[in-house]
């Protein structure tokens, strides 16, 4: 995959907005209580290292080429899948 790749393309799309979200969720969190705010502020941890370890496996797509292109696609779409679940998990969450 390339940087001009629809997939590779369609992660990065997602990945910025979800950045938006945890800066939404951010702001949020800043107006609640002080250990409702805790809690927030740890899911948004999770949240942020789940969507930087994401960020790193489409970097690693877009170097390498072949069977094992195959390989990390099947592993950053299972990560993709894992935080867009816990994406929507959270944000029932915090409404």
């Amino acid at each position: 995959m390339n940087k001009n790749d629809p997939q590779t393309e369609k992660y990065e799309a997602q990945i910025r907005e979800w950045k938006a979200e945890l800066d939404a969720l951010k702001a949020k969190a800043d107006k609640q209580s002080a250990e409702t705010r805790l809690a927030y502020n740890q899911k948004i941890n999770d949240l942020e290292l789940k969507l930087t370890e994401l960020r790193e496996k489409v970097k690693q797509i877009q170097s390498t080429f072949g069977e094992a292109r195959e390989k990390l696609g099947k592993g950053v779409e299972e990560a993709y899948k894992e935080l867009s679940k816990a994406f929507s998990e959270a944000i029932k969450e915090f409404k």
